[in-house]
């Protein structure tokens, strides 16, 4: 453990057998942190990533290898803004999914991110994510909405959930 405090939430394995492990550092403000070790279990380098507006959560949740050995991180970036539901007597927060992809030496390429635009969403669930043989990406999950309904002495808010998938290119562009 490089500190205090480390969440691991995924695990892959390149074709080298070098193992890439991605989770979070709360320790450091809540960052993406990746990190590579060799075939026989040696450290080779870390990443940390924090979306620039971030002032909540930054959860890595997972991590894929790609057809030239590249990785591609995926998580989670909370960042708290002023609109929300009429007498919302909490912070309302934005979640944006955020996606970084690493050379094999751990330089980062590219970063994306996915924000939701409706009002009043809640955090992205990354379930699964998966490269093809060309390098795009897939990811598949959730995103928690809620709706609210005004009426009596003040606003209702019910949770629901709606399928999200994505495909990105190797250039970090969203195709869906």
């Amino acid at each position: 453990s490089i500190y205090n405090t480390n969440y691991l939430y995924d695990i892959a394995v390149g074709n080298d057998n070098s193992v890439y492990v991605t989770g979070e550092t709360p320790d450091l403000n809540s960052m993406f942190f990746t990190a590579k070790y060799d075939a026989s279990g040696n450290y080779q380098w870390n990443q940390f990533y924090s979306y620039s507006l971030a002032s909540g959560d930054n959860v890595a949740r997972k991590v894929v290898i790609d057809k030239d050995g590249n990785i591609i991180v995926a998580g989670v970036s909370t960042f708290e803004t002023t609109s929300g539901p009429p007498n919302n007597p909490w912070k309302d927060y934005r979640n944006c999914y955020s996606l970084i992809k690493y050379a094999p030496d751990g330089t980062e390429l590219w970063n994306t991110i996915l924000s939701i635009r409706d009002l009043f969403s809640g955090p992205y669930y990354i379930a699964s994510m998966v490269t093809d043989k060309i390098g795009y990406i897939y990811s598949a999950g959730s995103k928690q909405t809620t709706l609210y309904i005004s009426g009596g002495s003040g606003s209702l808010g019910k949770p629901y959930y709606q399928f999200l998938t994505t495909k990105i290119n190797t250039n970090g562009d969203v195709d869906w």
